[in-house]
């Protein structure tokens, strides 16, 4: 038995630990957040991401206003047909983490995983 096979069954050891290390860590970020349905509003559309993004109102649970930026979801059309239908006051869905209102997202799913949406208008 050389030197070799202590070193390598060290590193296969470590890089084994390292990987389930980072699995589970990853495997937390994931959680389910159930997000709340509110209507918001287009402010502007940010042509500096690819695909565009929106900057976007919505009500806090305070009375509040904040403001986000998001992504859209993909159509079959588009993403400028899309764009075309949400000018700057148009009405918008936002799905809210109730527990931390400034993680907001324009497509559940898209930004964290989630379980649904409960409407609140």
């Amino acid at each position: 038995m050389s030197i070799a096979t202590p070193i390598l069954i060290a590193v296969g050891v470590v890089l084994l630990t390292a990987s389930v290390m980072l699995f589970r860590r990853a495997a937390v970020k994931r959680r389910v957040i159930d997000r709340v349905c509110v209507q918001g509003a287009v402010v502007r559309h940010v042509f500096l991401y690819r695909p565009p993004r929106l900057e976007f109102d919505y009500p806090a649970p305070d009375g509040s206003r904040l403001r986000a930026i998001g992504q859209i979801a993909f159509s079959l059309g588009g993403i400028q047909q899309q764009l075309e239908g949400l000018s700057p006051g148009a009405p918008i869905l936002v799905y809210v983490d109730p527990h931390n209102p400034q993680d907001a997202i324009l497509t559940p799913g898209l930004q964290a995983a989630t379980a649904g949406c409960l409407p609140r208008f």
